[in-house]
């Protein structure tokens, strides 16, 4: 008689038996496996490269940012450097283009030649602090409050703070309350008073900026932006 042969099993359908041995378990999270262990923290943020340049300011000549639309910053650093030459102004270093505007040093006659001449540029703004590895408000505030304010301004003068901020940690309404309070600060600590703030026609206008932990405060001397010249 002829036995038949009994059907093969698939070897990964054979289950042993477990006996005493346990259960395996899932696998717990990567951040559960060693909780006496703190989670790394994040890497810190990264600096926008920081060059030191000449003081921003003196009585000679002065560090000005003249803002403009984004792309037209090369046309304007040319425009710039025209001027100078048709003004028979020297320039030690080339107008700088960065974003939104350009960066050029030059004597105070070159504030009034490009308030008057330009024809690509929003505002002239001049220098006055410039501080990196801007962290939280507290730095910003200590930036801001050593100033000599009372050198740049009358405490009689009405003023406003317009600050912009493209680093997400701090927002524009918290450094124009913060940079408002350092510069009144200042003034009563070297005054005794303080100036007030006229948001409708302020006689100074203070414009910050805070990009990648670096703060640049600067003095508008423009007022109403170039466009409205009427030429």
């Amino acid at each position: 008689m002829t036995r038949t042969p009994a059907p093969k099993k698939h070897p990964h359908s054979q289950q042993k038996p477990l006996g005493n041995q346990a259960m395996p378990q899932a696998r717990a999270p990567r951040w559960q496996q060693r909780p006496d262990q703190p989670r790394r923290p994040r890497p810190p943020r990264p600096e926008q490269a920081h060059r030191p340049r000449l003081p921003l300011f003196d009585d000679r000549e002065a560090t000005f940012f003249v803002s403009t639309i984004h792309g037209l910053e090369d046309e304007l650093a040319q425009e710039i450097a025209e001027l100078a030459e048709d003004c028979k102004i020297t320039l030690k270093n080339p107008p700088r283009p960065e974003s939104a505007g350009v960066v050029v040093r030059g004597p105070w006659n070159l504030c009034l030649a490009m308030n008057l001449g330009l024809r690509c540029a929003s505002r002239v703004l001049v220098e006055v602090v410039e501080a990196g590895g801007i962290r939280n408000l507290e730095d910003v505030y200590q930036q801001v409050a050593a100033v000599p304010w009372h050198n740049y301004f009358a405490v009689d003068k009405t003023f406003v703070v317009n600050a912009t901020s493209s680093d997400s940690f701090l927002k524009a309404p918290a450094l124009n309350l913060k940079i408002k309070d350092a510069i009144v600060d200042a003034f009563r600590r070297h005054e005794g008073e303080r100036p007030s703030v006229g948001k409708d026609d302020p006689q100074v206008r203070v414009v910050a900026r805070l990009h990648r932990g670096l703060l640049t405060i600067s003095l508008d001397s423009t007022g109403l932006p170039l466009s409205g010249r009427g030429y």
